[in-house]
């Protein structure tokens, strides 16, 4: 039997490799929707393992919340490939799989943009027999109303802040960068899974929400020079687009939430948006040249089918103040319970417990406690009730 015929690369393969490399790592979902939409799975799989075999690709296997994901990036044979069709292009290394789940839910609003400018009714017409041919019905790489920046010097923002009398090296390094030369915005894309804060609840945390968005302000307003009135900003992009912060929340709930603690905190020119991952391609999809999704009258936002609650359900007047109760009552009862657990500590310090150990470890203990107490001191609330707060006053119910 004579050996099968390796195939030769297509133009179609080009493409997939410089779309892998501008969005790092894809997985193989996300591929099959760009290049082989409408395509039976067999056939997508193959299209995919095609690529792995002609050495274009490699792929990493990653253990995600629905077992084992298969996540794709560029080689340099594939490199080299998506040059000839996307010169110019950044080749970065994998994505860890530590971060896998992060980077996949950020590329959403790539793969989303990308899907947007396929030909409408093309996998239909493919289906069919009719319209487009098979190597007509995919994306391409080439989108000049838009870029999409995740590696490089393009997603690097260092700048100094002057702070207890120093000034002192900072460097901003969003998720991604979205450019949109028409309309000359510039968005820094924050993907926010959720898990952490909204607040900072310890110096030991700067990852919160509140926190990113200080240092997008400082960023932005503060002087590199203040006889030359040039921010770091300016001096960092001199073409004059809009800066502007995306972060990108699992839910409708959280993004309330967020809404509310970061308003105070905004400064011109830095605008500050806070969208779902379906809301920010709506929101961005008419400057970056194509349509916006087909959205149902009077929806807000198409579930991200990730957080957000079945659509439909509906709470009736009494199950919202219930909800409303239930929530003061929780909120009570904690503070009155971190209230209570902060007087015994410190009558418990007040009596100065003989500690076992040395010196130090006695010291290290005793200063562990007063640190406790102090948090202890002034009670207070989970992030969590923020997003209920949220809830509930979507549903109707006024929080005292």
């Amino acid at each position: 039997m004579a050996a099968r015929r390796k195939r030769v690369v297509t133009e179609r393969d080009r493409h997939a490799c410089a779309v892998v490399r501008e969005g790092r790592t894809l997985s193989g979902e996300q591929l099959k929707r760009l290049m082989t939409p409408g395509r039976q799975d067999s056939a997508s799989r193959w299209f995919v393992r095609s690529l792995v075999e002609l050495g274009l690709l490699r792929r990493t296997d990653w253990v995600g919340r629905d077992g084992v994901v298969a996540a794709y990036s560029v080689t340099a044979n594939g490199d080299y490939e998506a040059e000839r069709v996307a010169p110019g292009g950044v080749s970065a290394e994998p994505v860890d799989v530590a971060s896998m789940a992060h980077h996949l839910e950020l590329t959403e609003l790539y793969v989303r943009l990308l899907e947007l400018s396929l030909p409408k009714g093309g996998a239909e017409k493919r289906r069919s027999g009719r319209g487009q041919s098979l190597e007509e019905v995919y994306v391409r790489a080439s989108h000049p109303s838009w870029r999409w920046l995740v590696a490089g010097e393009g997603v690097s923002l260092p700048w100094k802040e002057y702070t207890k009398g120093a000034l002192r090296e900072r460097l901003i390094r969003p998720d991604a960068v979205l450019e949109l030369p028409r309309a000359r915005r510039r968005l820094f894309i924050e993907e926010e899974t959720g898990s952490h804060t909204i607040r900072a609840v310890s110096p030991d945390k700067p990852g919160a929400t509140v926190e990113k968005v200080k240092r997008y302000v400082a960023y932005v307003t503060g002087f590199v020079d203040a006889n030359a009135r040039t921010t770091w900003y300016q001096s960092r992009h001199p073409d004059g687009w809009r800066p502007e912060l995306v972060l990108m929340e699992p839910s409708e709930a959280r993004c309330a939430a967020v809404k509310a603690a970061v308003a105070p905190l905004v400064r011109p020119p830095l605008v500050v948006h806070v969208w779902t991952v379906a809301q920010a391609v709506a929101a961005v999809a008419p400057d970056a040249g194509v349509s916006p999704p087909a959205v149902e009258a009077g929806v807000v936002d198409a579930p991200t089918g990730k957080h957000d609650a079945p659509a439909g359900r509906v709470l009736t007047p009494a199950e919202a103040e219930a909800l409303k109760r239930f929530f003061l009552s929780a909120r009570s009862d904690l503070k009155a319970r971190q209230a209570d657990a902060g007087g015994a500590l410190k009558g418990l310090l007040a009596r100065r417990p003989v500690i076992q150990g040395t010196p130090e470890e006695a010291a290290k203990a005793v200063g562990a406690a007063k640190s406790l107490y102090e948090r202890l001191r002034t009670p207070t609330v989970p992030e969590a009730y923020d997003e209920v707060k949220a809830l509930v006053a979507r549903l109707g119910a006024v929080l005292s």
